[in-house]
Formats: structure tokens, C-alpha cells, sequence
């Protein structure tokens, strides 16, 4: 798993060759970002994919999280949002 998309591969005997791959576009860290980005249109924020990145791997850093929002009233939700994110992306690759 990687990059904006989850490769799939069924690979044949003892890696003596790769019978099929997929990729799952429509399974990718980009489910994530889609909500923390909506999230934060509603914290009144806009932010980078860099940033969002960086806010989804310091999700336990609420210090962190606070530097990043514009509206401290929404900074909860944002969190929340955040594992939302996670927690469908977890759901599609699990399919």
C-alpha cells in the first residue's frame, strides 16, 4: 500500500510470478484527505495536502492540531474527522 492508490497483486506460487494487478484508485489516502479537507472548510481553514498530511500523522498532538485551525470551536471535530477519514479508508482496503 502506497502512494494516493492500494496496488493489489495476486502473485503466483513462491513469487515465480505476478498473475494479475489492480489498482484501486478510488482506495487511497485521498478518502482521508477529502474529509479532513471538508472538515476544515468548515473550521473556516484552508490547507495544503502537505499540511493536511502532516495534521493526519499529528493527530495526537492536539497543540499541533490547535496551530493548524482557524476556528478553535471546531478543532474537536476536525480531530474527529480526521479518524472518520482513517477509519473509511481502513473499511475500503479491508474489502
Amino acid at each position: 500500500m502506497g502512494g494516493t492508490t492500494t496496488d493489489v497483486s495476486q502473485v503466483l506460487g513462491q513469487m515465480n510470478g505476478i498473475v494479475q494487478i489492480e489498482f484501486l484508485t478510488n482506495v487511497g489516502v485521498s478518502i482521508v484527505t477529502s474529509v479532513v479537507k471538508a472538515a476544515l472548510a468548515k473550521a473556516n481553514t484552508e490547507a495544503s495536502d502537505y499540511i493536511i498530511n502532516e495534521m493526519i500523522k499529528n493527530r495526537h498532538d492536539r497543540e499541533f492540531i490547535d496551530g493548524c485551525i482557524n476556528d478553535a470551536s471546531q478543532v474537536d471535530n476536525v480531530i474527529k474527522e480526521i479518524q472518520s477519514g482513517i477509519n473509511q479508508l481502513s473499511e475500503q482496503v479491508m474489502e
